[in-house]
């Protein structure tokens, strides 16, 4: 089965994005962190909840069952998602108060770009982990909504207030900064590659584990090709 690309996955994603820069918006402009943190967990779980397209969530599983055309379909999500982030940015930097939201990404990006190359890639593989763990968590909601609600909202704020590149919301302090560089872009580069090692890992886990459940002789045919919610 190959996967599906489309216009509207294109535009979805850009929603996602702009959602998600919205509450970075909130998070690196509030006063206190842990409310910060807050704010940009409801963000993302807006978007899980709606099942919009976020690259951070949806790479795990997408890399992990090895169906057709995986690739341009998350080229094509993280395209739109970041499109969204350029949009924000460029709201923001409209508005009257636009260059305090500036100051402000300036310097979260600064201290982005400073931490070193494998201190972000660490910390990018860390974030991964935390959202396909949110995102998974999130499909059992219908049954344990609570449950389901609190481990996602633990997991945003920890990556958080531990300040673990997000690929999607590095995009938007770049956009919004303005500050570009070579180090900014491989900054961002290295962010993407190590959210998609920390997401598809577990990933992998968790499909080689039903696989081992399943047994060779109960397992459907065309299983590695069968494909699931990528919200």
């Amino acid at each position: 089965m190959r996967m599906h690309i489309s216009r509207r996955l294109f535009f979805n994603s850009i929603y996602s994005g702009l959602i998600l820069a919205i509450a970075a918006t909130f998070h690196y402009t509030a006063d206190d962190e842990v409310v910060g943190a807050f704010l940009f967990a409801g963000g993302v779980a807006a978007i899980l909840v709606m099942g919009s397209p976020l690259f951070t969530g949806a790479v795990g599983d997408t890399v992990a069952m090895h169906r057709k055309g995986w690739l341009p379909f998350l080229a094509v999500m993280l395209a739109g998602n970041i499109a969204g982030c350029l949009l924000c940015a460029l709201g923001i930097q409209a508005l009257h108060d636009g260059p305090t939201f500036v100051e402000a990404a300036r310097e979260t990006w600064k201290m982005k770009t400073e931490q070193g190359i494998g201190s972000c890639f660490v910390s990018s593989i860390f974030c991964g982990v935390l959202l396909y763990t949110s995102w998974r968590v999130n499909l059992k909601a219908k049954v344990r909504p609570i449950l389901s609600g609190l481990v996602v909202l633990i997991c945003v704020m920890v990556l958080v207030l531990c300040k673990f590149d997000h690929c999607i919301a590095d995009s938007f302090y770049l956009f919004l900064s303005g500050t570009y560089s070579w180090m900014g872009v491989l900054t961002l580069l290295i962010a993407i590659v190590g959210n998609a090692v920390g997401s598809a890992f577990p990933a992998w886990l968790f499909r080689t584990r039903r696989e081992e459940k399943r047994g060779p002789g109960n397992r459907p045919a065309g299983a590695v090709q069968a494909g699931g919610n990528h919200s």
